[in-house]
């Protein structure tokens, strides 16, 4: 029982590392799709925590506020 919990243990590690470099490829090829989104203000999470990065604020999706 323990030799399969521990190649369980093994699997799942690998399943999060492999799911982990697959988020991090599907953000990359989205940001090589619009670039200039990566200039808005937004949160991205490192590994010493979340931070924000961008220098504008993107636009205001409050259609009310257009033209008036």
């Amino acid at each position: 029982m323990m030799m399969f919990r521990a190649r369980l243990g093994r699997v799942l590690a690998a399943l999060r590392e492999f799911n982990a470099a697959n988020v991090e490829l599907w953000d990359r090829y989205l940001r090589a799709q619009r670039p200039w989104e990566a200039t808005y203000l937004h949160w991205v999470r490192s590994p010493r925590g979340w931070r924000i990065e961008g220098s504008i604020l993107p636009p205001c999706a409050d259609k009310s506020q257009r033209g008036g």
